[in-house]
């Protein structure tokens, strides 16, 4: 295996083995990484805006604030090994494949303005990996 490069100089090496199933995709993948944090105990959510709703239905969310491209999972437990970052948010892409949008590298740029850490993980193995590397015990 080779180390790849990721955003803000995070290097990703990826463990094996906390994927579900090779080619897995993105739901299966963020599923994965929400297991693993839920038994760690770490404090996070889910941002559904990928839902699969009723036009009306969807008009009614975008009015309580939805917002297209918002990260996937959002942890507010502060990184242990960044101190003074708020929490991490989480853009979730398949492990191969999966690109970002234009609109979701906004929502990016707009975390790490607040001092927030984004990260993009190409499936879970990935995700766990550079949460790790954060300083999270998981």
């Amino acid at each position: 295996m080779t180390k790849r490069r990721l955003f803000r100089g995070i290097e990703s090496l990826p463990p094996r083995g906390h994927a579900k199933a090779a080619g897995s995709d993105e739901h299966s993948e963020q599923v994965t990484v929400c297991d693993v944090l839920d038994t760690a105990g770490v404090c996070y959510f889910a941002v559904p805006n990928g839902a699969n709703v009723s036009k009306r239905e969807r008009a009614k969310l975008v009015a309580e604030g939805l917002k297209a491209g918002v990260t996937d999972l959002v942890v507010i437990d502060p990184p242990p090994a960044r101190h003074g970052a708020p929490g991490v948010a989480l853009e979730m892409k398949r492990r191969k494949g999966g690109r970002l949008s234009k609109v979701q590298k906004g929502w990016g740029k707009k975390f790490e303005d607040r001092g927030w850490i984004w990260i993009v993980a190409k499936g879970a193995d990935d995700a766990i990996y550079q949460l790790r590397r954060l300083g999270y015990e998981i």
